[in-house]
């Protein structure tokens, strides 16, 4: 069926939090292929806002980037804009980390969620949750 994957952006317990809600297997394993091409490096930008394949709230869109210079990581809003938008820059390795998360989610086949960022190292905190109920939270 492919249902879209939700990103959504709102002010959580512990600051700005990037949601994405996760409702398939396939849709999770759609997201888990996009990561494992960052990680290996087959593929060095990915935007979700391309394609029809996520459906976004609150936000403009996340660019994921490998990292070319030590240093440069991280998860960044892009300024100047008025709906937020950010680029997410991570070296092939930090890629893998959160890759081994995702593929976590998809060995338990069950409800879960993972932080792919930590607080305060970012802009905002990024969760990926798999099959936890009824979406974004406001």
């Amino acid at each position: 069926m492919n249902e879209r994957i939700i990103v959504d952006l709102y002010d959580g317990a512990y600051g700005p939090t990037l949601r994405i809600d996760v409702r398939e297997r396939s849709s999770l394993e759609f997201l888990r292929d996009a990561l494992k091409g960052m990680a290996e490096g087959t593929v060095s930008t990915f935007d979700i806002v391309a394609g029809d394949r996520f459906e976004l709230s609150g936000i403009g869109g996340v660019h994921l980037t490998v990292a070319k210079d030590a240093g440069s990581e991280g998860f960044r809003r892009k300024v100047r804009e008025v709906t937020p938008s950010f680029t997410w820059n991570l070296e092939a390795n930090e890629w893998r980390r959160c890759l081994a998360l995702v593929d976590g989610l998809l060995e338990a086949s069950g409800p879960g969620h993972q932080y792919l960022t930590a607080e305060g190292d970012d802009d905002a905190l990024i969760e990926v949750a798999f099959l936890e109920g009824a979406g974004p939270r406001k």
